[in-house]
């Protein structure tokens, strides 16, 4: 008798586990590292190589610049398509690109060729490109290529990237080199250089303190909101409320292990639910208003 084959579905996505590493924490590991790892190039030009899957690494602070909460629905269709395609061909996906580190790699551009390959169960070994330069230099590659992906990055994906450059004050990354990478306008990056200054001044906080503030924060900070709490975090404590909610009544699993009913169940709560919750997963958040930007920062 055939074995049957797998069907592979949303509700299968496996996403690669993440180091949780930070910038800093790569950078100390690269001011240590003693030899580049070995790879192997059978058969294939030099500049591709195949990696083992368990060399490969993901640290989504350093590499990925797309806010994952934000993009999860179009994240999902982009992962499922891929592995769908890797399951049906048994062919693999282009390379992805890799920042050699130690004994291992750390994916700059691939994340969801990555998840496509754990979720189609992929049992060989990945193409790769090994890449040539810093890490300082691997970060803006992957923003640049982020940005230039065929899943676009979001309004707020740009903010944030622009946001976190500017943090950087790194002198290469002038405001001609910001607004390409991100996509944000001129005068976007002047005000929150602007802001930046002001945070600095000693009057606000702690160095880590303020490198942690995100721009809607960081803008109440310098206005002198010191209480300020981002909309998002007042939200992720009431998502968070109804998950416990839910798990105290034991009603967790039984939402997730049949999707259709769950979502026939929601309708029969309320009609409008299932038309909202679409919307809410799929349109993209509304970007922070800013009275500095220019008019073509709408035009991403």
């Amino acid at each position: 008798m055939a074995k049957r084959r797998r069907t592979i579905t949303r509700q299968g996505i496996t996403r690669p586990k993440d180091t949780n590493e930070t910038f800093d924490d790569i950078k100390r590991r690269v001011g240590n590292q003693q030899s580049a790892p070995a790879t192997t190039t059978p058969g294939q030009p030099a500049t591709t190589v195949y990696l083992r899957r368990d060399s490969i690494h993901v640290a989504s602070a350093v590499f990925q610049w797309r806010q994952p909460k934000r993009n999860q629905l179009p994240s999902d269709d982009h992962i499922l398509g891929m592995a769908k395609s890797v399951h049906e061909n048994r062919k693999p996906l282009p390379p992805i690109l890799v920042f050699p580190l130690d004994s291992g790699f750390y994916v700059v551009d691939g994340h969801h060729r990555l998840a496509a390959y754990d979720t189609a169960a992929w049992d060989q070994d990945i193409p790769a490109h090994i890449f040539q330069g810093s890490l300082e230099d691997a970060y803006r590659a992957a923003l640049r290529r982020n940005s230039r992906d065929k899943l676009p990055m979001s309004s707020s994906d740009k903010f944030n990237a622009a946001w976190t450059l500017v943090k950087l004050n790194d002198p290469r990354d002038s405001r001609a080199v910001i607004v390409d990478l991100t996509g944000v306008g001129k005068g976007t990056v002047d005000n929150m250089r602007s802001v930046w200054r002001t945070l600095n001044d000693g009057k606000h906080g702690e160095p880590e303190e303020l490198r942690a503030l995100s721009w809607p924060q960081a803008r109440r900070r310098a206005e002198g909101h010191e209480d300020y709490k981002e909309l998002d975090d007042w939200r992720e404590q009431k998502a968070n409320d109804i998950v416990a909610a839910l798990e105290r009544a034991k009603l967790d699993g039984r939402l997730t292990r049949d999707p259709d009913i769950t979502a026939l169940a929601l309708a029969k709560l309320a009609d409008g639910l299932p038309a909202a919750l679409m919307a809410e997963w799929s349109e993209e958040p509304e970007r922070p208003f800013d009275p500095h930007e220019d008019a073509d920062d709408d035009d991403f």
